[in-house]
């Protein structure tokens, strides 16, 4: 299996006369960011850090907001890791989002076609089992 390099990074982007927080997911060199829906001073933020400076409450907020953040992100590529499912920063960043939109990919759709047909072939509907045989070799 090939190595695939996973990173996060947080960042202010300036819109609408407001500083919002965003998270970069860059997978292999690829990215997507998320809005953190969050607006924030800049005059705080400690860029190389990657997190608000100070002791008010609420950068002690909003770095602990975004530990829970990353948290997230790492156990969402590691549940994707440890299954061996291909995955990038889009599709990390739709289930974080709760837009799972799980697509069969090639071998699952075979995997699936071939038990409908080995139900079919032991019903003695449609196929036979030789059928059923060639279709799983192929």
């Amino acid at each position: 299996m090939t190595r695939i390099s996973f990173t996060t990074r947080f960042f202010i982007k300036h819109r609408n006369n407001n500083d919002h927080l965003y998270v970069r997911i860059i997978v292999n060199r690829k990215s997507s960011e998320i809005s953190l829906k969050r607006t924030v001073n800049l005059r705080h933020w400690d860029n190389k850090r990657q997190q608000f400076k100070g002791g008010s409450e609420v950068s002690q907020s909003l770095n602990h907001y975004m530990n829970d953040v990353r948290g997230k992100l790492i156990a969402i590529h590691t549940h994707l890791t440890s299954n061996e499912e291909y995955y990038d920063s889009k599709i990390i960043k739709n289930i974080f989002l709760g837009n799972e939109l799980r697509k069969h990919f090639v071998i699952k759709e075979f995997d699936i076609h071939n038990e409908k047909i080995k139900v079919l072939a032991n019903e003695n509907k449609e196929y036979t089992i030789g059928t059923y045989k060639r279709f799983k070799t192929a």
